[in-house]
């Protein structure tokens, strides 16, 4: 099976350079999807330029954070593998919150404290591959059918900190 997911973003704001102290609010993404038939195995694979939390019908499917984790992205981005099987049902929905990560927001020592070291956007890019018990299998990839908007995080950033607005209502 071929990989023809393509990286996809979402504006949630003005454009951030690199001596901005912080970004902009995070995108939030999601895509519907039901499966033809049963589902004997669904694999989830990801990567961003930026950091994600991924949900699946509203569970998160992992219990880790900051991924895809910190990488020199001049070499190389990371897809990690999920499998999603169990959190799959009749109709599903894929929920992905983004954040900029070592990517986009800060990084460096105190003299080279900058922002977009690599990126100066937050992209997500990531496929799901589903098969079935008949032997057949299907392909959800991420393109411009994906919803996006921004949600409560206003503001997240690895060194910086993070500003979500339901917390702040507290």
């Amino acid at each position: 099976m071929h990989f023809n997911a393509k990286w996809i973003t979402y504006e949630t704001g003005d454009y951030k350079g690199i001596d901005a102290k912080y970004g902009n609010p995070a995108p939030y993404f999601r895509k519907k999807f039901t499966p033809k038939g049963a589902v004997k195995k669904a694999e989830l694979l990801a990567a961003a330029l930026g950091v994600y939390k991924i949900y699946v019908n509203g569970k998160e499917i992992a219990n880790d954070y900051l991924s895809p984790g910190w990488v020199d992205y001049n070499k190389k981005i990371p897809f990690m593998r999920y499998d999603i099987t169990p959190f799959l049902q009749g109709n599903n929905a894929i929920g992905v919150v983004l954040a900029d990560g070592w990517a986009v927001g800060h990084i460096g020592s105190t003299t080279t404290f900058k922002r977009t070291s690599y990126s100066d956007q937050i992209q997500f890019c990531a496929q799901i591959v589903i098969e079935y018990e008949n032997g057949e299998g299907d392909v959800v990839n991420t393109d411009d059918s994906w919803l996006a908007t921004q949600g409560e995080i206003r503001r997240s950033d690895i060194y910086m900190g993070e500003i979500d607005i339901q917390k702040e209502k507290c």
